[in-house]
């Protein structure tokens, strides 16, 4: 008896309150029964996540199945059953393919449940029509997510040329009074904190419980203390440089809807360190392109230092981040290897960098 899989997508986090979970296992369940399967209680669900542009296969759970199927954990001749093409994918077409192409090469059998289709290595080879349906399904699914992407999209540039608030509810630091964003002190202060801390070299874990041992209360929600997954939140929030970022694929933030209260260089520095401890460090030459670091010693191999925002200006009292003032740094460095030429001691947080 071969056994089989079930794979449950949907895109939108919302459908989880509604029916899509429960039609999509009693599909499988039946066609299970019906054709005497061995239904695998692991089943594999990408909930929230999108075919569009194929992060299910690269980063979801279609993926995981795929890399046990590699592993040999997953025999071949087993089933993997989906309610529609479309869960599988909704990319554009040759993508679409190649994640069709991939799953029944590696000896799978797919069937989709609400035609109750069955596609294999050997009869898309035997009977070359059933690739040329599976094909018009897939580009059916993409011109479908595309279209609505575009409409999307459509909505967003006309309320941003509107003007109009688009949406209510803002990050935490900021509070909307009648058509405007206004900072909110307090929290506009441990926001600064938490930046200048984390650029000092401070992780995500470190940092979170220096905040809890500080007693900073957790900005917004209903969290009772922080942690590193909060902390990370703040961090990665460009809304802290002004900008709004929709929550759809395809749709550009919109720069300067917020107040800023980080500036630019000083969140990309930031980044730089959270890069680094995820072991995709930018490089000293995207940071020299920024106009964060400037440098005189011809030697390739130098140590590069760091300043935190709050040093910088206990260093400099009279110092904007607009006048561009650099600090002298003591603090660990961040970069052990430059790829040019560099003063180690200084570091500039703006444009006017000190020759």
């Amino acid at each position: 008896m071969a056994t089989a899989f079930s794979y449950i997508r949907f895109s939108a986090r919302g459908q989880e309150k509604g029916d899509s979970v429960r039609r999509q296992s009693a599909l499988a369940r039946a066609y299970a029964d019906k054709h005497a399967l061995t239904l695998d209680e692991r089943s594999y669900e990408d909930l929230g996540v999108s075919a569009f542009k194929s992060k299910n296969l690269v980063e979801g759970k279609l993926g995981t199945f795929l890399k046990a199927v590699d592993e040999g954990l997953i025999p071949k001749g087993s089933y993997l059953l989906v309610e529609s093409l479309d869960r599988v994918s909704r990319a554009e077409i040759l993508d679409a393919l190649d994640t069709f192409l991939t799953i029944i090469k590696r000896g799978i059998t797919l069937v989709t449940l609400n035609d109750e289709q069955v596609y294999t290595r050997a009869n898309v080879t035997d009977n070359w029509t059933k690739l040329i349906m599976a094909l018009a399904v897939m580009a059916r699914a993409n011109e479908e997510s595309a279209t609505k992407a575009r409409r999307v999209r459509e909505a967003w540039e006309a309320k941003k040329a509107s003007g109009a608030i688009l949406r209510s509810v803002g990050p935490s630091w900021l509070t909307l009074k009648g058509s405007k964003w206004v900072q909110v002190p307090e929290k506009v202060k441990h926001v600064r904190h938490i930046f200048a801390l984390a650029a000092q070299g401070l992780g995500t874990p470190t940092l979170a419980d220096k905040l809890n041992e500080e007693q900073v209360p957790p900005l917004g929600g209903k969290a009772e203390f922080w942690t590193p997954e909060l902390v990370m939140g703040t961090l990665r929030n460009r809304a802290v440089i002004g900008e709004l970022v929709s929550r759809k694929k395809g749709v550009e933030p919109i720069v300067g809807y917020y107040p800023a209260i980080i500036k630019e260089r000083d969140f990309n520095l930031v980044q730089a360190h959270i890069n680094e401890r995820d072991g995709r460090l930018l490089g000293l030459r995207g940071l020299a392109a920024g106009g964060l670091v400037r440098g005189s010693h011809d030697s390739p191999f130098k140590i590069e230092h760091h300043c935190s925002i709050e040093t910088y200006y206990q260093d400099h009292p009279g110092s904007t981040q607009e006048n561009g003032n650099a600090a002298t740094c003591t603090d660990p460095p961040l970069l052990r290897q430059a790829s040019l030429p560099c003063r180690p001691e200084r570091v500039c947080f703006a444009a006017a960098c000190p020759p």
